[in-house]
């Protein structure tokens, strides 16, 4: 890839700019898109029309099935390339980009499509450095994980920015009309960082094996000596 190239990031297929993009095209083309992720399911055929009345306006989103703060999957520096305060979404949740139904209309354009892509196609925007989407510290929530979740970082700040959907109380909250598969997720070294006391304990338990050994040996030479010597 030509390094000049300013949207190389697009083709990672981690940070997932592509994804507005995509959406933006079927949007233009067609008039409405239904995005639905490959991990979800319908649960019956019924429901379709669910998410065609209800989006009928200009769009129907659902927010994340279990509050997720938004800062604690999205990099400082995403809200500081966007003139944001961290702050301001403590309270705000991650929205759920698995299952959308969108509109060509004047109000999904300026409210959700256009700074999105905006960002999508602005790598410090979307891909600040240092950000990735594993190696999550998942006991610090509501603070910071260290993750960074891209697409949906910066599509749930533009949705609760412009129509403040999302919000940590004890709300209604629309059903979701779609299942999704459930999968053991298996954390291995490189996706799940040792704690500081695993380290610890790596460092310094081959030495003290060592001493433990090293002792326990001059015992027996000492106790051989006095057998020798008690004759």
């Amino acid at each position: 890839m030509d390094a000049s190239y300013p949207y190389n990031h697009v083709s990672d297929m981690n940070i997932r700019a592509w994804m507005p993009i995509i959406i933006q095209m079927i949007l233009e083309e067609f008039g409405s898109v239904m995005w639905i992720d490959p991990s979800a399911s319908i649960n019956n055929v019924q429901e379709l029309n669910q998410f065609k009345y209800r989006a009928e306006r200009s769009f129907f989103l659902y927010e994340y099935p279990i509050f997720t703060a938004i800062n604690a999957y999205t990099n400082p520096k995403m809200f500081k390339h966007l003139n944001e305060k961290r702050c301001t979404f403590v309270d705000l949740g991650m929205m759920d980009t698995r299952v959308m139904v969108l509109y060509r209309t004047k109000q999904t354009w300026y409210g959700i499509m256009k700074p999105w892509l905006k960002c999508a196609l602005t790598k410090d925007c979307i891909a600040p450095d240092g950000a990735r989407r594993t190696e999550c510290f998942h006991y610090k929530r509501p603070k910071s994980t260290g993750c960074h979740w891209y697409e949906q970082s910066i599509f749930s700040i533009i949705i609760n920015r412009v129509f403040q959907f999302t919000y940590n109380s004890d709300k209604f909250k629309a059903p979701h009309a779609v299942h999704f598969d459930d999968t053991e997720l298996v954390y291995y070294f490189p996706e799940q960082p040792w704690t500081y006391t695993q380290i610890f304990l790596i460092f310094t338990l081959p030495p003290m094996v060592l001493v433990t050994l090293w002792y326990l040996k001059k015992r027996r030479d000492a106790r051989k000596r006095n057998k020798f010597y008690n004759r």
